[in-house]
């Protein structure tokens, strides 16, 4: 978004705000066991202006039974809007412990909400996962929610962690 002003109009903090990050965080933890089904997060929820393109940035902090059930997440949105999502994290390949490969990976523009999962891997331990992507919001604000499961169904439950956070960033 391109901010232009014409000599004599007046600078409002509506106006100013349009530029302001919007973030979330998550205050407790928040369990899921035995399933599959990416349900939203109930903290990871940013309200997004009409007409404006983010930089979506967070990290995604998790535990879970070292190869057991996993992560994976996604977007979901209200109105119009299309999400291209990178992130890093570990490949969902992990045996055991808190380190292994990473994965980087990417997807491209997605306009169906909710967007395609992406799965990583969980340990015991506590692994991360840096979200980095990028929502084009239509002509009506929207409510985006990240989506979550377990990428393999298991009893040991993956943890969504406090202090998991998402900050989306106007850039056009």
């Amino acid at each position: 978004m391109t901010l232009t002003w014409s000599v004599g109009q007046r600078i409002t903090a509506a106006r100013l705000n349009l530029r302001n990050p919007v973030e979330a965080s998550k205050p407790g933890d928040t369990s899921r066991a035995s399933t599959t089904t990416s349900t939203a997060d109930p903290d990871l929820v940013l309200v997004l202006k009409a007409n404006t393109t983010y930089n979506l940035m967070g990290q995604a902090y998790t535990t879970g039974g070292d190869n057991a059930g996993d992560f994976k997440y996604a977007w979901s949105w209200t109105n119009t809007g299309t999400v291209l999502m990178g992130a890093v994290g570990p490949h969902n390949s992990i045996a055991s412990g808190s380190q292994g490969d990473a994965e980087w990976v990417f997807r491209a523009a997605d306009s169906a909400s909710p967007s395609t999962d992406t799965p990583y891997a969980t340990s015991a331990g506590g692994v991360s996962v840096r979200i980095n992507d990028r929502i084009i919001v239509g002509p009506a604000d929207v409510t985006l929610t990240l989506i979550w499961a377990q990428q393999n169904s298991n009893a040991t439950a993956t943890v969504l962690k406090a202090g998991s956070w998402v900050t989306a960033t106007p850039v056009a």
